[in-house]
């Protein structure tokens, strides 16, 4: 770890530590409309004050959890770190800090507003209530994963499937669960530090109570709604066959994984959207894929990135560059 991921490690950390100010503070804002108002359209909103109480509490719960994660989040988690030397007391500085640290790190509220964004992917990827969504994106990645190796003559848990972009680790570990050895790839630290707190120290389903949409003060029906109790995880992470090697990785996919002939099949959902140059990608899964290996996509792309391709350019660049020497098999479910 150089200089530049170390500071970025610290101040990913400071985020998170920044969370229940950031929360707090959109609180404040409520009140002090408040109190701006007259006494009779206060009269006309009696619980106001009280729900804006409830509400703290909620983030109360949401920082309590984060503070989990913080506890067990330092560089060397991630394979292939070699930490500096007063790495571990400079970390120990910012968890035990109180929101000091924003002014070393230059944070704004676009900074802790990825926190949300943490909280939320939680709802989908390790609670009963993002069940239906994981159904709609996961499951027809897994399915089509079974379809095509589960009657192979290997073994299950000899077939390396990689997952790039696995945010939380779900599907992987849905991949891992089933009996195949997978692995995670995920860049961000804000969704990698929270993976490995739910994948490695996790041991119990729905230990952890969250309120994902606590800081969202607007298309909210009812106050209720806003605070909505989630609990995660809802399987115990650590239920994988014996067997199965299951890991996850931090790095950018195309820098990390560069040895020809090593996976027997990729995984995505909603990740060839993040390219920069959506060619780059492909080279780089035609390259890590085995001979007959496959590449199981789930989303369109949207191309945000440097290079914007249309998707019929796409399919001609595999159909006319890629389709003498890409592994035999492309399956988007």
């Amino acid at each position: 770890m150089d200089d530049l991921e170390r500071k970025h490690f610290l101040k990913t950390l400071a985020v998170f530590r920044c969370y229940k100010n950031y929360a707090l503070n959109k609180v404040k804002k409520q009140i002090l409309i408040y109190d701006q108002l007259s006494e009779n359209h206060k009269a006309l909103i009696p619980d106001f004050l009280s729900s804006l109480s409830k509400i703290r509490q909620c983030i109360e719960h949401n920082n309590n959890f984060i503070n989990c994660i913080l506890a067990n989040s330092k560089a060397e988690i991630f394979d292939g770190e070699n930490p500096l030397s007063d790495q571990n007391e400079a970390v120990e500085n910012v968890l035990k800090g109180d929101g000091s640290v924003k002014t070393r790190f230059s944070i704004t509220n676009v900074d802790v507003d990825k926190i949300n964004s943490v909280l939320k992917q939680f709802v989908r990827d390790w609670s009963s209530l993002g069940e239906m969504e994981r159904k709609q994106s996961y499951d027809p990645v897994v399915n089509e994963i079974k379809q095509l190796f589960l009657s192979s003559d290997k073994k299950p848990s000899d077939i390396k499937i990689l997952v790039p972009g696995a945010g939380l680790g779900r599907l992987a570990w849905e991949l891992a669960n089933t009996g195949f050895s997978c692995q995670g790839n995920e860049w961000s630290l804000y969704m990698l530090l929270p993976a490995y707190f739910i994948l490695n120290v996790c041991s119990e389903p729905n230990t952890y109570t969250l309120h994902p949409f606590i800081t969202q003060f607007c298309n909210n029906l009812t106050c209720d709604n806003q605070m909505t109790a989630v609990t995660v995880p809802d399987v115990s992470p650590a239920d994988i066959p014996s067997d199965v090697q299951f890991s996850m990785v931090a790095g950018d996919f195309v820098e990390v994984y560069t040895e020809p002939d090593s996976w027997d099949c990729l995984a995505t959902v909603y990740f060839i959207d993040t390219a920069h140059n959506i060619l780059e990608y492909l080279d780089t899964i035609w390259k890590i894929l085995v001979p007959g290996g496959y590449w199981i996509n789930f989303g369109e792309p949207t191309f945000l990135g440097v290079v914007e391709v249309i998707v019929v350019d796409i399919l001609n660049a595999v159909i006319f560059y890629y389709s003498n020497i890409l592994p035999s098999g492309i399956v988007s479910p």
